[in-house]
C-alpha cells in the first residue's frame, strides 16, 4: 500500500501548517497558563472547515478521509496539543456515531451545526469506578412513557462546559431487570444535566473536563441512538477511528519536539561548539526521528484501513499504542537536549512534555491496546 500523501492531501497539510504558524503557536502559551477556551480561535477553525472533515458534504462537511484528518490532527497538536481535543470532539465518535446510527431526522439536526463550529459535543462513556470495563457501568436510563430517565455520573468528559449535546451511554433498566445499554444524545437543555467543575489538568489545557451528573435527567425518546438494548453498538463503533486520530496526535508533538530540540541544538554551545556538532546529539535526534516516522506510517496505515472500509480494531489500536509510547520517549529525549533551560517554561518543550503523556492513557490506555492486539493475533 502507498503511504504518500496526494496533491490535495499535501495542499491541506500546507493550509493547516500555516493556519497554525499564525493562529495557534502565538496563543499556546496563554491557554496552557489560563486553562481558557479561545472563542476567535474556535470561529476561525470553523471558518477553515476544521470540524467537519470527515462528514459528508450533504451534512455540510468537507467529505474527506480519515487520512486527512491525520494530517490536520498533526499539523495543527504542533502548535498546542490542546487542539486534539477539539478537532476529536467534532471529527471523532460523537458525529460518527450519529452518522452510523442516527435517524434522518437526527443527522440533520446535529451534523451539520457540527461541522460549521455551532454545535460542540461531548462523548460520555467513562464513570468513576470504571474506565475501560464497561460491564461495571452504573449510570442507568429507564423508559417512562415518551422519555428517558437518567440517574449516574460520568467522569472525564471533555469539552463537557461547552457542549451542545452529549452523548451518553447508560445501562437499561425495564422493571428493574438490566436489558443491555441505551445510548442517548443528551441535549444541553434537559432537565436534571449538571456539569461538574473543570479538572485541573496535567496537560491539554484550555479545554474543559468534567465530571458530568444525571440527576432525573429526561431525554425524549426521539434521541436514542440506534436501538434500546443495544447502546453498546453506537457506543463503540468508531473506537478505532478515535485511537487512529491519538495516534495522530502523538506523533504531531513527537515530531514538534523534534524540531524544536534540533533548531536548539545549532544555537546552543559547549565546549567551543554547537550542541549539533556531537555525535550523542546526532545519534539521539536520528534515533528519534526514524521512530517517529515509523509511527506516522502505522498511523496512515491505520487510517488507509478506515478509508477502505476495515474497521478492525488491530490497526488503530496498534496506531495508538505505539504512536503513544515512541511520542513520550522522543519527547523525553528531546527534552533533555535542551538540559535545564527544557524544564523551564521559557521554552515550549516543557509544555509539550506534560502534554504526551495522555498519549498513553485517553481513548483507552496502552495496556488495553495491548489486550487487544493479543488477542487480534491469537493470544489468548
Amino acid at each position: 500500500m502507498d503511504f504518500r500523501l496526494n496533491e490535495d492531501q499535501l495542499a491541506l497539510q500546507k493550509m493547516v501548517r500555516e493556519f497554525t504558524d499564525k493562529e495557534v503557536r502565538p496563543i499556546a502559551a496563554h491557554m496552557d497558563e489560563t486553562g481558557e477556551f479561545d472563542e476567535e480561535l474556535w470561529k476561525k477553525m470553523a471558518e477553515l472547515g476544521l470540524f467537519g472533515i470527515l462528514a459528508p458534504e450533504e451534512y455540510g462537511g468537507s467529505g474527506l478521509d480519515h487520512v486527512s484528518l491525520c494530517v490536520v490532527m498533526e499539523e495543527i497538536v504542533r502548535g498546542s496539543g490542546n487542539m486534539y481535543n477539539w478537532l476529536v470532539t467534532s471529527n471523532g465518535p460523537n458525529t460518527g456515531a450519529i452518522l452510523l446510527y442516527g435517524t434522518e431526522e437526527q443527522k440533520k439536526k446535529y451534523v451539520p451545526k457540527t461541522a460549521s463550529g455551532e454545535f460542540r459535543c461531548a462523548y460520555a462513556i467513562t464513570e468513576p469506578d470504571n474506565g475501560s470495563d464497561t460491564r461495571s457501568m452504573k449510570t442507568i436510563a429507564v423508559r417512562e412513557g415518551d422519555h428517558f430517565v437518567i440517574n449516574g455520573t460520568k467522569t472525564f468528559i471533555t469539552m463537557a462546559t461547552l457542549a451542545d449535546r452529549i452523548l451518553t451511554t447508560c445501562k437499561y433498566v425495564e422493571n428493574g431487570e438490566d436489558k443491555g445499554y441505551v445510548t442517548l444524545i443528551v441535549d444541553r437543555d434537559c432537565p436534571g444535566l449538571i456539569i461538574g467543575k473543570d479538572e485541573h489538568k496535567m496537560g491539554l489545557r484550555g479545554t474543559s473536563l468534567n465530571t458530568v451528573f444525571y440527576e432525573n435527567c429526561i431525554v425524549p425518546a426521539e434521541n436514542v441512538l440506534g436501538e434500546v438494548g443495544k447502546g453498546m453498538e453506537p457506543a463503540t463503533a468508531c473506537l478505532s477511528e478515535v485511537r487512529v486520530s491519538c495516534g495522530a496526535f502523538a506523533v504531531g508533538l513527537a515530531q514538534e519536539a523534534i524540531d524544536l530540540a534540533t533548531a536548539y541544538a545549532k544555537e546552543r554551545e559547549q565546549f567551543g561548539k554547537k550542541i549539533s556538532q556531537f555525535q550523542n546529539t546526532q545519534f539521539v535526534l536520528a534515533e528519534c526521528q526514524t521512530k517517529v516516522d515509523a509511527a506516522r506510517l502505522m498511523t496512515w496505515r491505520a487510517a488507509s484501513e478506515l478509508d477502505l472500509g476495515n474497521g478492525d480494531r488491530l490497526y488503530g489500536s496498534m496506531a495508538k499504542y505505539y504512536s503513544g509510547e515512541i511520542c513520550n520517549d522522543v519527547v523525553r529525549k528531546c527534552l533533555q537536549v535542551f538540559g535545564g533551560y527544557g524544564y523551564c517554561t521559557e521554552y515550549p518543550i516543557e509544555r509539550i512534555y506534560r502534554d504526551a503523556k495522555i498519549a498513553e492513557i485517553f481513548d483507552g490506555t496502552a495496556e488495553i491496546q495491548k489486550v487487544i492486539i493479543s488477542k487480534a493475533i491469537g493470544i489468548r
